[in-house]
């Protein structure tokens, strides 16, 4: 399929038709992972979980079917870490935060730049969540401010290069997690 198939069927929805069926359509239409562009991710998550402060009352209508749903748009689109923080937002919204917090943080791994847009409520999660996920966070943040603008950001690097260590201290696990994704 491709990507104007796909914008299609995102219009294709009629007023009284169950979420599944349209979700349906939409995974009917999607394009291979290769002919998939950043345009049609943004206007899919745009159009399926609804503009920032309606996602509660698209999801709500079926939650299965939307988690469902950007499950299996992971799946089909594995180099678009986009699909994965639009489900990892929906198990968050859906009450999963715990599988949430583990795409999130793969979502950010595979494009650290994503924490720009996505990370509102995950920073406070992901320092809830524990000393893993919390060192992973913070490692994945700076290693998006090196990659988005390595010379303005040079200071914010290095002092919260330094402030991470400090915090890891010994804990040779978390010291070779951060190190693995700052030097990826």
């Amino acid at each position: 399929m491709s990507n104007q198939q796909t914008l299609q069927a995102l219009r294709s929805r009629s007023p009284s038709e169950a979420p599944s069926a349209w979700l349906g359509r939409i995974l009917d239409a999607l394009p291979d992972d290769g002919e998939a562009d950043d345009q049609m991710l943004d206007e899919l998550l745009r159009a399926v979980n609804g503009p920032l402060a309606d996602e509660q009352r698209h999801i709500e209508e079926d939650p299965a079917a939307y988690v469902s749903f950007w499950r299996e748009a992971t799946r089909r689109l594995p180099s678009h870490p986009l699909a994965r923080a639009a489900y990892a937002d929906t198990l968050l919204l859906t009450g999963h935060t715990d599988a949430a917090i583990e795409e999130m943080l793969i979502a950010f791994e595979s494009d650290p730049k994503l924490i720009y847009r996505m990370s509102g409520e995950y920073r406070d999660l992901m320092e809830r969540a524990g000393d893993r996920e919390w060192a992973a966070y913070r490692a994945l943040a700076i290693r998006a401010a090196e990659l988005d603008n390595p010379k303005a950001n040079r200071e914010y690097v290095e002092e919260e290069t330094k402030s991470l260590f400090e915090e890891v201290g010994d804990d040779a696990e978390l010291r070779a997690l951060a190190l693995r994704i700052l030097r990826s």
